[in-house]
């Protein structure tokens, strides 16, 4: 991808990277892996974790996406990745569909590069959200907050 980031922020570098090159014209839908490749070649099996899958999709919107798809879910051998992982993350993000679809309201940005603010207007209200893209201090908030 050419993105230093090869950890679970490089997604949300990638869209913001994408949206760069066509000038922000484009829609920019990201397909983020739903399946371990070890499991068809016998190596190590690895699948993202709640909160690991939960912080790449919510990168990828908040950092300029129109939305995110599970490329692969065919593919899964582990029914406790679909039911404790994907599904809960599909759900949520159905539940705030809303919130993430709304009318984007003009360009706000933090003086700090870790953090996003997702801006939206829902029913003439401008709502301001910070998103943090740092994985570790996103998993630090998470644990101070009681959350994980």
């Amino acid at each position: 991808s050419g993105i230093e980031d090869k950890g679970l922020s490089s997604l949300g570098k990638y869209v913001i990277r994408m949206n760069k090159s066509c000038g922000d014209n484009k829609p920019i839908f990201m397909a983020l892996q739903a399946f371990a490749w070890g499991d068809s070649t016998g190596k190590k099996v690895l699948y993202p974790t709640f909160n690991e899958l939960r912080f790449m999709t919510y990168d990828c919107i908040t950092s300029g996406g129109i939305g995110a798809s599970y490329w692969g879910s065919q593919g899964i051998k582990n029914p406790a990745f679909y039911n404790n992982v994907l599904y809960p993350v599909s759900r949520e993000l159905m539940q705030v569909s809303g919130i993430l679809t709304a009318d984007k309201v003009a360009n706000v940005k933090a003086s700090d590069k870790n953090i996003h603010l997702f801006a939206r207007e829902i029913d003439g209200k401008n709502y301001v959200a910070p998103i943090i893209t740092a994985f570790m201090l996103y998993l630090a908030v998470q644990c101070i907050m009681g959350i994980m």
